[in-house]
C-alpha cells in the first residue's frame, strides 16, 4: 500500500512538472519570437514599438489596479483540449501549453506587459519570461521541496550549497558572470565605447582590443568574436553609455540595502523566514512612489544621505565573500 502511494505521489509530481513545462515553453517562445522578428526592424520603428509597448504596460497596470475595467478584458478565454494521450506526462504538457494560449484576467494582463517589454528588450526577454514562469510554478515547488530536501540533504550541507551558488569564476560572457566579476565586464565595455566616442579607437580594432583586455582583466583567451566583442546587442542598435547603468544599479542597490537594514532592524531575520512585506513597503515609500521624478543620484542622496559610493558596494562584496571563502 505504501509503495502504491509513493508511486502515485511521484506520478503527480512528474505530471505537474510537465504541466509547468508546457506553459513555460509557450510563454518563452512567444516572447523570444516576438523579439527576434521585431529586433530586425529599423531603429525608428523599434523606438515607436517601445512607446506603444509602454502604453500597453500602463493600461495593463491600470487594469490590475482596478482603475479601468474594459469588458473584453474581464472575460476568460480558454483554448480547450478534449483529447487525452496514453502518456500522463504528454497530456499534462499539452494542457499546460493550452493554459498558456488562453486569457485569464488575473494572469494574462501581467504576461501581456512582460511580452510588450520583451518584444523591444532582447537582453531581458527570456529572463523576464522565465522569471514569470517560475513565479507561476512556485506553489508547486514549495510543496515538493521537502522531497528534494530529503533526497539530496540540502539543509545538512547548506554552507557548501551556498558556496557553490556564489562561485567566483572569471568567465567570458557578461550575462553569465558572478557579481564579483560583473562590474569588471562593464568597465571593459565602458573603456572601449569611450575610446570609440573620443575617436582614439576605430571600430575595426575592437575585436583585438576586446581580446587583449579580457586577457589582462580576466586571464582568459577569447576564441572567437561570438564569445567576445559580438556577445552583446547594445552597440549594434546605438546603445552607447548603457552598460555603465548596470554597474551603477549594483552600487546603488548595495547602498539601499545598507540603509534599509539601519531603518528596519531584524530585516535579515525576516528574509530568512521568507517575509518580504517590510522590504516592499520600504521600497514603495522610499523609491517606487517617486517614479522618474528625480535623477537616480538625487534619489539616492535623499534616501541614503549621500550620492554614489563605491566603497559601500566593495564592503558588501568583501564581507560576503570573506564569509564564504574565509580569506
Amino acid at each position: 500500500m505504501l509503495e502504491v502511494k509513493e508511486k502515485r505521489s511521484w506520478t503527480v509530481f512528474f505530471s505537474s512538472l510537465f504541466f509547468v513545462l508546457g506553459f513555460s515553453v509557450v510563454f518563452s517562445l512567444v516572447g523570444v519570437l516576438l523579439q527576434s522578428v521585431l529586433s530586425n526592424s529599423a531603429y525608428t520603428v523599434q523606438t515607436w514599438l517601445g512607446r506603444i509597448g509602454g502604453v500597453i504596460i500602463i493600461l495593463f497596470g491600470l487594469f490590475l489596479l482596478g482603475l479601468i475595467n474594459p469588458e473584453f478584458l474581464q472575460k476568460e478565454h480558454k483554448f480547450k483540449v478534449k483529447r487525452t494521450f496514453k502518456s500522463h506526462y504528454l497530456t499534462s504538457f499539452v494542457f499546460g501549453a493550452a493554459f498558456a494560449v488562453g486569457w485569464t484576467p488575473c494572469v494574462s494582463a501581467a504576461l501581456g506587459a512582460i511580452l510588450a517589454l520583451a518584444a523591444t528588450q532582447s537582453s531581458s526577454a527570456l529572463i523576464l519570461l522565465m522569471a514569470y514562469t517560475l513565479g507561476l510554478g512556485i506553489p508547486f515547488w514549495k510543496f515538493y521541496f521537502p522531497k528534494f530536501d530529503k533526497l539530496f540533504g540540502l539543509e545538512e550541507n547548506f554552507e557548501q550549497w551556498y558556496k557553490e551558488t556564489n562561485m567566483v569564476w572569471p568567465g567570458k560572457i557578461r550575462v553569465e558572470a558572478d557579481e564579483v566579476h560583473y562590474c569588471l565586464h562593464i568597465i571593459l565595455r565602458f573603456e572601449l565605447e569611450l575610446g570609440l566616442l573620443e575617436g582614439s579607437i576605430q571600430v575595426k580594432d575592437l575585436p583585438e582590443l576586446w581580446n587583449k583586455k579580457m586577457k589582462e582583466y580576466f586571464g582568459v583567451n577569447i576564441e572567437n568574436d561570438k564569445e567576445g566583442v559580438l556577445q552583446d546587442i547594445h552597440w549594434s542598435h546605438g546603445g552607447f553609455g548603457y552598460f555603465s547603468t548596470y554597474a551603477l544599479g549594483s552600487i546603488y542597490a548595495a547602498q539601499l540595502y545598507r540603509k534599509m537594514k539601519t531603518e528596519i532592524p531584524g530585516i535579515e531575520n525576516e528574509i530568512e523566514k521568507g517575509e518580504f512585506s517590510e522590504i516592499g513597503k520600504w521600497l514603495k515609500e522610499k523609491v517606487h512612489k517617486h517614479g522618474k521624478k528625480h535623477l537616480a543620484e538625487d534619489l539616492i542622496k535623499n534616501i541614503c544621505g549621500e550620492g554614489l559610493n563605491i566603497k559601500v558596494y566593495l564592503e558588501y562584496l568583501d564581507k560576503k565573500y570573506k564569509g564564504i571563502y574565509k580569506y
